[in-house]
């Protein structure tokens, strides 16, 4: 397994963008609904843009044996990794690529002087919600979205 780093002038930041799009259409299709890809493609590319500039933010396409399985889009604020961002397609879930993907990610925070690692999740959407449980361990859940962390530096290698 791999990340590939992608930046707008990369030649997968369209694959970045178009699994974007169907990352949000799974999870929040309210949020895309009545637009084309065109369109989604336009403006959140604009979005990530602006993200891009705003500080050290990393993303990735998650390969496997050549093909795409997922995307992990993330960012550094005040020595910790925030995922804003993490997706494995349907079809290469429960096979533990989820895991190795995060190991991954977490590494390059490392790389990147990070002490912890930080993911909010929406409460309905149970599955993310174990999957974020079994790796970060520690819950926040007193807000509108669960909030998983747990300090890098107590991470084995293994999740």
């Amino acid at each position: 397994m791999r990340l590939i780093n992608v930046a707008p002038q990369s030649q997968e930041w369209p694959e970045f963008i178009q699994l974007s799009f169907q990352y949000i259409g799974e999870n929040w299709p309210q949020a895309i609904k009545g637009q084309t890809s065109d369109d989604f493609f336009q403006e959140y590319g604009q979005e990530l843009l602006h993200r891009i500039s705003q500080g050290t933010r990393g993303l990735f396409l998650i390969k496997e044996k050549g093909g795409t399985i997922g995307l992990a889009n993330v960012y550094i604020e005040w020595e910790c990794l925030n995922i804003a961002e993490f997706y494995i397609k349907p079809a290469n879930r429960r096979k533990g690529f989820g895991t190795k993907a995060l190991e991954e990610v977490i590494h390059w925070g490392r790389l990147n002087r990070c002490r912890t690692v930080r993911a909010e999740v929406d409460k309905s959407l149970e599955k993310a919600n174990q999957f974020w449980y079994q790796c970060l361990d520690s819950l926040n859940a007193s807000g509108e979205r669960c909030v998983y962390s747990k300090p890098i530096a107590n991470m084995k290698t293994q999740i």
